[in-house]
């Protein structure tokens, strides 16, 4: 077992997470609002406003939240 193995997998974790939370339509800015009713995170305060449906799974957008991850 090599030593600080667990230190690259946990970086790697969080690169992962990162590229995750990129918004799912123009990939240049973090989520951080979720569409209700369907609870996806994927999209970006500037382009909230303009889109109706969800763009993950298209179901139509009820009402978004904006959210705080740390």
């Amino acid at each position: 077992m090599q030593e600080g193995t667990g230190e690259t997998e946990e970086i790697g974790k969080e690169t992962t997470e990162q590229i995750t939370m990129v918004y799912k339509c123009c990939h240049s800015r973090s989520s951080c609002f979720m569409f209700l009713p369907c609870r996806h995170l994927c999209s970006c305060k500037a382009c909230e406003p303009f889109l109706q449906a969800c763009p993950v799974c298209k179901m139509p957008k009820k009402t978004s939240i904006e959210t705080l991850i740390f």
